[in-house]
C-alpha cells in the first residue's frame, strides 16, 4: 500500500511539474514561432504587394492568429472532437478552400509558411497532452501489444487450421506418408 502511494505521489509531482512549469513555457515558446511565422507571412505581403493573392494572405494571417489564440485549446479531447464535425458544410468548405487555395499557390514561400503554422498546432496538442504522458504511453504500450498478440496468435491459428485442413484430406484419402503430412 505504502509503494503505491509513493507511486501516486510521484507520478503527482510530475503532473504538477509539467501542468505549472514545463507546459507553459513550452506554449509559450511555440506561440513566439507563431508570431515570427507570421511576421513573415506579412512581410512576405508587403515584399509581393503586387503578386501576393489576398485572399490567400487574409486565409493564413486569420489561420496563424487563431492558432495562436486557441494555443491551450489543442488536446486529444478536442481533436476527437473536431473528427467527428460532419454536417457543418460551412466549416468543412472552409477547410476546403484553405487546402485548395494552398495548394494552388505559385509561392512556396506560402506552402512553407502554412506547414509551419500546422507543425505549430501538432506541437502544441502534444505540448498540452503531455502531463497525461505517464498515463498514455503504458496504455498504448497494452493496447499495441494486445494487438500483436492477438494479430500473431491470429496468424498462428490460421496457420495451424491450413495445417490440421491438410493433415485431415491426407488422412482421409490414405496419403499418411505424403509430404502434407509433415508440411507445418
Amino acid at each position: 500500500m505504502a509503494n503505491l502511494f509513493i507511486i501516486l505521489f510521484i507520478f503527482a509531482m510530475f503532473h504538477f511539474i509539467y501542468e505549472s512549469i514545463l507546459s507553459p513555457m513550452f506554449r509559450m515558446e511555440i506561440r513566439y514561432k507563431l508570431f515570427e511565422t507570421r511576421d513573415k507571412l506579412r512581410n512576405f505581403k508587403l515584399k509581393n504587394i503586387e503578386d501576393c493573392d489576398n485572399e490567400t494572405f487574409q486565409l493564413l494571417d486569420e489561420y496563424a492568429s487563431k492558432t495562436i489564440n486557441i494555443l491551450p485549446l489543442y488536446n486529444f479531447s478536442n481533436l476527437y472532437y473536431a473528427s467527428k464535425v460532419k454536417g457543418d458544410e460551412k466549416l468543412l468548405s472552409e477547410i476546403g478552400k484553405h487546402t485548395e487555395l494552398i495548394k494552388n499557390s505559385k509561392f512556396d514561400e506560402l506552402k512553407k509558411i502554412d506547414k509551419e503554422i500546422t507543425r505549430a498546432a501538432v506541437k502544441s496538442l502534444l505540448v498540452n497532452s503531455g502531463g497525461w504522458i505517464y498515463i498514455v504511453v503504458p496504455i498504448v504500450f497494452l493496447i499495441f501489444s494486445v494487438a500483436l498478440i492477438t494479430h500473431s496468435y491470429g496468424k498462428l491459428r490460421s496457420k495451424l487450421i491450413d495445417s490440421s485442413y491438410k493433415i485431415s484430406y491426407a488422412g482421409a484419402s490414405g496419403a499418411y506418408n505424403s509430404h502434407l503430412m509433415y508440411e507445418f
